[in-house]
């Protein structure tokens, strides 16, 4: 797969809305794995909302401004909104994510797929 799209890269992403999955919109998401064989990318979107106090999947990035994330705002992680996205629909490079928010969100994917999502 061209373009460096790599893990724990912070990007920008066409990524279909929950409400009309035919709609697309443009937002901040982290990569979190790369499927070269089908140009497919595992991301989690970004929102400027703080974590939810009923959902242990949020996380609310550390470093979310530069030189890490990159990103203009506070940002929270949705490790319970995993995507599939097509490689075409990746866009803009911001940043990578801190070793601190790595392997927090990294742990918080585990227990979700280990709670059988």
């Amino acid at each position: 797969m061209g373009r460096g799209i790599e893990p724990a890269q912070v990007r920008y992403a066409n990524v279909p809305k929950e409400e009309d999955p035919n709609a697309l919109m443009e937002r901040p998401c982290v990569i979190v794995e790369v499927y070269e064989e089908t140009n497919e990318v595992a991301i989690i979107k970004l929102t400027k909302e703080n974590p939810r106090p009923g959902d242990p999947y949020d996380y609310a990035l550390v470093h979310w401004k530069r030189p890490h994330a990159g990103l203009p705002i506070p940002s929270t992680a949705r490790c319970g909104k995993l995507v599939l996205v097509d490689e075409s629909q990746i866009l803009n490079l911001r940043g990578k994510l801190h070793v601190q928010d790595e392997v927090a969100i990294t742990a918080k994917l585990e227990e979700f797929f280990e709670k059988g999502y």
